[in-house]
């Protein structure tokens, strides 16, 4: 995946999460997003009209693929949750 800091700016904030371990382990080390709870990030959450989630990805496929999640997934034309 391209650098998401092109999300970030004026209009938008951006909270960037990064794993500092082996590629091999992420899989054990997955948080899903109700359950993270970093005090920033809720902080920066709590401050937002419209929050919405970009996931990279550490599979096979094409590595400039993203997906997307949260509430708000009317504004992602042709996503579904996962």
């Amino acid at each position: 995946m391209k650098s998401p800091s092109a999300i970030d700016g004026e209009d938008f904030s951006l909270l960037f999460i990064r794993r500092l371990s082996p590629a091999e382990h992420h899989r054990e080390l997955h948080v899903i997003s109700d359950r993270f709870d970093e005090p920033r990030a809720l902080a920066l959450v709590e401050a937002c009209k419209t929050v919405l989630g970009v996931h990279g990805r550490a599979d096979d496929a094409d590595a400039d693929d993203a997906w997307f999640g949260g509430l708000n997934l009317q504004h992602v034309t042709g996503s579904s949750p996962r």
